[in-house]
């Protein structure tokens, strides 16, 4: 199966610039990434942030289309989009350039204790597909899904924390021509997006708090058993 090339590009100053080299480091059958960087940005153009349009006017240029199937570029500034204000992603050009900002979204994640890096990752399959698909499949119910719309930015936690292919999403993408186990390896990879063990046991001990000591009280029994019966083989 053909892998696709991403060229990656960091737009301007980067407070969370260690979360591109783990994505460096980032295994995929899917897709491999090159990291670039354009370091100097001109002064906003929309209050604080950037509109699409001035991003699209920067970004445009340097997407090496001749090497690359696609191009993301990276934001740490509020993103304006033209019709809705304060976006956290925009597609740029005919599906294959996109853009992602970082503003306020780390601090949603964060929050929740999920890593940045799921956000990167998640993207990089929402755009991905759209981009095999040249089409736009988005629904506005959340549902976890990396189509979700997250018309309300704390939504993307849902995605970014145990993301999947909904049965809608999967259905729409069974009319399209794909390349051969795309579907299939793509659900598979989004499995391995969660978080951190230690925050899963913490969540898990949230949840069920109950059980949770039932099974704390369980694990220490069977570890004083075990103690007593090495310390009786001791001579």
């Amino acid at each position: 199966m053909k892998k696709y090339k991403i060229q990656i590009v960091k737009l301007g100053n980067q407070r969370y610039d260690y979360v591109f080299a783990k994505l460096a480091k980032y295994k995929s059958d899917l897709f491999e990434v090159s990291i670039f960087e354009i370091p100097n940005l001109p002064d906003a153009d929309s209050g604080w942030g950037y509109s699409t349009r001035k991003i699209r006017e920067i970004l445009l240029p340097s997407f090496n289309s001749k090497e690359y199937d696609m191009c993301i570029g990276f934001l740490d500034y509020q993103l304006n989009g033209e019709t809705y204000g304060n976006c956290y992603g925009s597609n740029l050009k005919e599906n294959k350039v996109f853009v992602l900002s970082f503003y306020q979204v780390a601090e949603f994640l964060s929050a929740e204790n999920i890593e940045l890096i799921n956000y990167l990752i998640v993207n990089i399959y929402r755009y991905l597909t759209r981009h095999i698909m040249d089409d736009r499949i988005v629904h506005n119910e959340t549902r976890g899904c990396i189509n979700d719309m997250c018309g309300v930015k704390t939504d993307i936690v849902y995605s970014c924390k145990n993301p999947v292919l909904c049965s809608s999403c999967e259905s729409k993408m069974g009319d399209k021509t794909f390349p051969d186990n795309y579907i299939r390896t793509l659900k598979k990879e989004l499995k391995r997006i969660k978080k951190a063990t230690y925050y899963r046991i913490a969540d898990f001990i949230k949840k069920y708090p109950i059980i949770s000591i039932l099974i704390g009280a369980a694990f220490t029994i069977v570890l004083s058993i075990i103690t007593e019966m090495i310390l009786r083989l001791i001579p």
